[in-house]
């Protein structure tokens, strides 16, 4: 059971320093794991006082140095006892720990020397071991052990780490039908069923499929990253692949490799050759997104000035031809909204958006005939004033219509009077209290008293 500190990077003296240490099964920069002897140990005291500074005390006592493990690694001991209880079983064999001993001082190799020994390969920001590597070991499995395995390989068993050699050993195990039952616990580890692997056996974008994994080629990367933008569960329809059998989190994997995936020229790429119907999806799909984008920018043609509309004509000219004629200028053109008039007006004038250029110059002089005005013995004056004092004062003038525009345009407003609250009351008022007509027009009277009438 390996005990983390948190941010705590050992630093090599202080390493060389922990594996002196009886107590220590394994000791890397981020990570020390404790004999299992030593763990219950520490819990039987712990039992009697579950307190922090009871594992603290068990630790000083056998020559650790809590400052240097740090608070975090003492919380943690006592959090595995709480939710585990005593340690029952050492992830580690005798012959395991004995193999650990004797190579855990080793020197370790470098990420960049362990990709050139050709047994390891990138998983996003992390070294695994090339599946071909991984089968040699299973095949030689019982037989010969993972550590034997990479010993004979000039790998250390700390630069693959114990925790993964322990997974290994699980995998190995329940690949072969001698499943441990501890390894249940941890999630879908039933394995695929024969038709499953039979399924995707043959299938051209992937890589390894066994009983106890199934594996992407790097060929189907290459493929779907123009459908990137697809779900993930959609992505895998296309390629004729069922999502249900990868899990939530490797399906959040492959979709983050998706999206920081670079197209590459192909050279480091196997070719596939996929079949007619793998084919067919793509190229549906890649329509489908091909249409959603030019809908979206559909979207925005209303608000786009004259430039900018001359600049996605322009782009738009620039497009390369559909092979499959679906894709026509007359079709683009009615989803984006444009009339085909509107798109060969632009292109054929070269002189399109220079009338909005002048007119924008000419209202920006006006505007300052209308400030000009609006400054005038500095009382305040509306569109109508400004309309009529703008001749005398200016020389020039202005349509109505034209100067409230330039006002809203360029912000110019003047509150010349504020309308009367009490006026707007009244009013409701009255036409709240109307009375019904109950003469209707009928002035004729037939007796007395029958119609009053009053000046209240």
């Amino acid at each position: 059971m390996a005990k983390k500190c948190g941010a705590k990077k050992y630093s090599e003296e202080e390493m060389e320093a922990l594996r002196k240490n009886p107590n220590v099964l394994e000791v890397l920069e981020n990570r020390l794991s404790l004999t299992i002897e030593f763990r219950q140990q520490v819990y039987e005291e712990w039992v009697l006082k579950p307190e922090r500074s009871t594992v603290r005390r068990m630790l000083e006592i056998n020559g650790f140095d809590t400052q240097q493990l740090g608070q975090n690694f003492t919380q943690s001991v006592g959090s595995v006892f709480k939710r585990g209880g005593r340690p029952k079983y050492s992830k580690a064999s005798p012959e395991t720990q004995a193999n650990w001993s004797k190579t855990m001082n080793m020197p370790t190799k470098t990420s960049e020397e362990l990709l050139e020994s050709g047994k390891f390969i990138w998983d996003v920001n992390r070294l695994i071991l090339h599946p071909d590597f991984e089968a040699e070991l299973y095949r030689n499995y019982p037989k010969q052990s993972i550590e034997d395995g990479l010993l004979a390989h000039g790998i250390a068993p700390a630069d693959v780490g114990y925790h993964k050699i322990y997974c290994l050993k699980e995998k190995f195990e329940r690949s072969s039908g001698r499943d441990t039952g501890r390894s249940m616990k941890k999630g879908r580890n039933s394995g695929y069923d024969a038709a499953t692997v039979k399924q995707y056996t043959n299938h051209p974008y992937i890589q390894t499929a066994t009983r106890e994994k199934i594996t992407l080629q790097a060929a189907f990367f290459e493929a779907a990253a123009p459908i990137s933008s697809l779900p993930i569960d959609d992505i895998f329809r296309v390629f004729d692949i069922e999502p249900s059998i990868f899990s939530a989190t490797e399906r959040y994997r492959i979709s983050r490799i998706l999206s920081q995936w670079v197209k590459t020229d192909g050279a480091d790429v196997p070719e596939v050759i996929p079949t007619r119907e793998i084919l067919r999806s793509r190229i549906n799909a890649l329509d489908g997104i091909a249409e959603k984008g030019f809908l979206r920018i559909g979207d925005i043609v209303p608000a786009l000035n004259v430039f900018q509309r001359k600049a996605l004509c322009l782009w738009l000219q620039e497009l390369m031809a559909d092979p499959g004629r679906k894709y026509t200028v007359k079709y683009i053109l009615s989803l984006l909204g444009i009339s085909r008039a509107s798109y060969y007006a632009i292109l054929k004038n070269g002189n399109y958006g220079q009338a909005v250029i002048k007119r924008n110059e000419k209202d920006a002089q006006d505007a300052q005939l209308i400030r000009r005005v609006m400054e005038y013995k500095g009382f305040a004056k509306g569109s109508r004033q400004i309309y009529m004092m703008l001749p005398t004062l200016t020389g020039q003038h202005l349509g109505l219509k034209k100067i409230r525009r330039i006002m809203k345009e360029y912000g110019i407003t003047s509150s010349i009077r504020k309308s009367d609250s009490s006026n707007r009351m009244g009013g409701a008022a009255l036409r709240k209290n109307v009375k019904p007509n109950l003469l209707g027009r009928r002035f004729r009277l037939h007796r007395p008293n029958e119609v009053r009438l009053t000046d209240g």
